[in-house]
C-alpha cells in the first residue's frame, strides 16, 4: 500500500496525472482491505484467546473417585 502511495505522489509531482490517480485508487483499495482485516482480527483475537485459555475443570466422576483430591474435605479425628 505504501508503495502505491509513493508511486502516486511521485507521478503527481512529475505531471503524470493518470498514473497518479490510478496508483492512488489502488492504495485506497488496499487500505480499505487492510482496515477490514484489522477490525476482524481485533474482534476475533480475544474470542480465540478465551477459547484457548478456558479453564479445564475435572469431571465430577473423577473428583468422586479420588477422595484425596484437592478441595475434598478430609476427616479430622480428635
Amino acid at each position: 500500500m505504501l508503495t502505491w502511495a509513493v508511486i502516486a505522489h511521485i507521478a503527481g509531482v512529475l505531471g503524470f496525472i493518470g498514473i497518479a490517480v490510478a496508483a492512488s485508487a489502488v492504495a485506497k483499495v488496499l487500505l480499505g482491505i487492510l482496515l477490514a482485516i484489522a477490525v476482524i482480527l481485533f474482534v476475533l483475537a480475544p474470542l480465540a484467546g478465551a477459547a484457548i485459555t478456558w479453564p479445564v475443570l475435572p469431571s465430577p466422576a473423577k473428583a468422586r473417585a479420588d477422595p484425596h483430591a484437592a478441595g475434598t474435605p478430609s476427616a479430622v479425628t480428635t
